[in-house]
């Protein structure tokens, strides 16, 4: 079959054969309306058929109403000839199967007469949105597993509608726990508490504080042949503490060697022939992992970080993922890549069968591994990077019963922020949590941290978590340490006041007004700062210790301004300095009693604890000519008691004034 095509747009007439343009010509030509079209026999000027008549086959003819240009007619063949009819999927779909938290596609594909539409449908719901015929979610969680997915293409022709409904594609999330295959947690030896895949300990190789022990001289761990041939994509990871090993030293090497099956060490001459390793320090300073069939050099698929070793000392987590599908090799490093290589045709199970498993050893004559390592697995898929990061933060023994790694801290709070407790958990996932105040369960308080808006009453609150899981078909519970909530109470100010008349300033230091204020819990406390607008629209500067009070313009009447106190630990609290704004010639508001003793009278009035007033009279009110009679002190209940021994006859006025 071949698809002609031939174009005349009133100037060039170009022939078109499989979408690509065979020839062209410019060209006058009459096109007469009302002759016919033949097809398969030529019909002359005089409507008679002349010349040779096709001979073959037409699977569809087309006639378009202008000259279709090359991408047009490139399209129409890539569509083939069934693009004219009723719609038609020529590409299904197909099931996928993905890491946690990774990118998943689904790709259908229909012809038919244009336009053609598409519509995703999930568990049988139409997408919102999702009309092309590429489906691509960005990032599927263990929710995913399980739904379906297919895609129904329409389109028209001759007024009818017409669908197609592709097959139906299902999605299969996969946990990192669920490709878990191989786990060495080296608690006791080199068991393998998932598998079945034992290691044995080689020239007292040991196993102390949770972690294998290597000297760099002559131990490794021997591991079952075959370990990973079954693999086409896999990820290896460890925790790993490097104590200064040689270049090339393996930290971990599957394969066989020419020397043969746990050939003697320092045989002369072996050579890795089939392999896979990972080094933490090449001939050239990087942290390396490769692959070879061909023995090593040119034939090597390499993932390296370029001149960076892993450092003397340090314990990293390192993570190797091949994805067979996509070719791709990445290393990470403490949960981040750091190399990653998109041209891996190798997998494991392109090794075939392999007899030197070893960690610690190399296929070749190469130092051994001197270090630590605290845990080390393989799982069945290149798992996602976001696994990586979360397998990096949980730590080694992230799997197994549940466990407590870190334990929550007491902790201080201020009113009104709130206070947060966390703690590390290990174990097997999902680990479910609860947390406790008091005794008592914390309604929906279930996640890895807890944070709430204490209140006064929590002080002294006793905090703890309890978590649970299962593994390996058992139930296991452990209970964090009992962490003690602290609430600081902030400081407390006491209610202040100061008087003026009308249209005059008073300035008075703030140690005065901050007297009566106090931190109930005895900690430091200070001013922060003062409003810089009263209530009724006065005016406060404050400078040098000193705060100035500026009346707004003729007004008389009651005010107030606010500051704020801060202690050492972050309580704040609001304090209010009320304001009495007389006429400039009457009484001030604070007098309490006066009492006729004979030829004195006695004065009492309230003021502020400690502060110094001038007192003053006057015959008649209101007055420009108050005259002062000398000074009082408030006591430290504020009572301010005066005598004047020289009181007039007849009616007298009294005010204090301060400063």
């Amino acid at each position: 079959w071949h698809h002609l095509v031939v174009t005349y747009d009133g100037v060039t007439e170009r022939a078109y054969v499989d979408g690509v343009l065979n020839a062209q010509e410019a060209k006058s030509l009459n096109i007469w309306d009302g002759d016919p079209v033949t097809l398969g026999w030529a019909l002359s000027s005089a409507l008679v058929y002349e010349s040779v008549p096709f001979s073959g086959y037409v699977a569809g003819l087309r006639v378009h109403s202008k000259a279709l240009t090359a991408g047009q007619v490139a399209d129409n063949f890539g569509l083939g000839s069934l693009a004219a009819g009723p719609v038609y999927i020529t590409g299904q779909p197909l099931s996928a199967t993905v890491p946690e938290f990774s990118p998943v596609s689904f790709q259908a594909s229909a012809v038919g007469a244009l336009p053609v539409a598409y519509q995703w449908y999930r568990n049988d719901a139409p997408i919102s949105g999702e009309t092309n015929p590429l489906l691509s979610l960005p990032n599927v969680t263990a929710a995913d597993n399980g739904a379906t997915f297919y895609c129904v293409a329409s389109n028209y022709l001759e007024n009818s509608a017409h669908t197609a409904t592709s097959a139906v594609a299902v999605l299969t999330v996969r946990s990192a726990l669920q490709t878990l295959d191989h786990l060495w947690s080296f608690t006791a030896d080199a068991a393998d508490s998932k598998g079945n895949a034992h290691g044995d300990l080689i020239n007292g190789a040991a196993v102390s504080a949770g972690s294998l022990v290597l000297n760099g001289v002559n131990q490794y761990v021997n591991l079952p042949n075959d370990l990973v041939t079954s693999y086409t994509s896999i990820t290896v990871e460890a925790w790993i503490t490097d104590e200064g090993s040689g270049a090339w030293a393996r930290v971990w090497d599957f394969g066989n060697s020419t020397a043969g099956e746990d050939f003697p060490i320092g045989q002369e001459g072996p050579l890795g022939t089939r392999y896979m390793f990972l080094t933490a320090r090449s001939s050239g300073g990087d942290l390396r992992g490769a692959y070879t069939i061909t023995g090593g050099g040119a034939g090597e698929q390499i993932v390296s970080w370029p001149g960076t070793a892993l450092p003397v000392g340090i314990k990293k987590h390192v993570a190797w993922t091949t994805d067979g599908p996509t070719q791709r090799g990445i290393l990470y490093v403490d949960g981040l890549p750091v190399a990653t290589n998109n041209a891996v045709t190798l997998t494991p199970a392109a090794l075939g069968s392999t007899s030197n498993n070893w960690f610690g050893r190399a296929q070749f004559n190469d130092p051994f591994f001197k270090g630590r390592l605290d845990e080390v697995r393989i799982y069945d898929m290149a798992l996602s990077p976001t696994q990586i990061q979360q397998s990096y933060l949980a730590g080694p023994d992230a799997y197994g019963p549940a466990r407590i790694v870190a334990e929550p801290s007491n902790q201080l709070c201020s009113i009104p922020n709130s206070v947060t407790f966390n703690f590390a958990a290990g174990g097997g996932s999902p680990i479910a949590y609860q947390w406790y105040k008091n005794g008592n369960p914390v309604e929906n308080a279930t996640n890895a941290n807890f944070t709430f808006f204490p209140t006064f009453a929590d002080d002294g609150a006793q905090i703890y978590c309890v978590i649970t899981n299962l593994w390996l078909g058992g139930g296991h519970t452990a209970t964090t340490a009992v962490a003690t909530l602290t609430v600081n109470r902030p400081p407390v100010a006491g209610l202040d006041t100061l008087g003026t008349v009308a249209n005059r300033s008073v300035t008075l230091s703030t140690s005065k007004w901050l007297a009566n204020d106090f931190d109930p819990d005895g900690d430091a406390w200070s001013l922060s700062s003062v409003s810089a607008t009263s209530l009724m629209g006065g005016t406060i500067t404050v400078n040098a210790g000193e705060a100035t009070y500026t009346p707004p313009t003729d007004y008389q009447g009651l005010d107030e301004f606010t500051y704020l106190l801060t202690d050492a630990r972050g309580g704040q609290s609001t304090g209010v300095v009320q304001v009495t704004v007389t006429a400039a010639g009457g009484q001030s508001g604070n007098q309490v009693s006066v009492e006729y003793q004979g030829p004195h009278t006695v004065l009492k009035f309230q003021g502020i604890p400690g502060r110094t007033y001038a007192i003053e009279r006057a015959l008649t009110l209101p007055s420009n000519n108050w005259e002062n009679l000398g000074a009082a002190q408030a006591s430290d209940t504020g009572r301010l008691l005066f005598t004047d021994t020289n009181a007039p006859p007849g009616s007298a006025f009294y005010r204090t004034r301060y400063p």
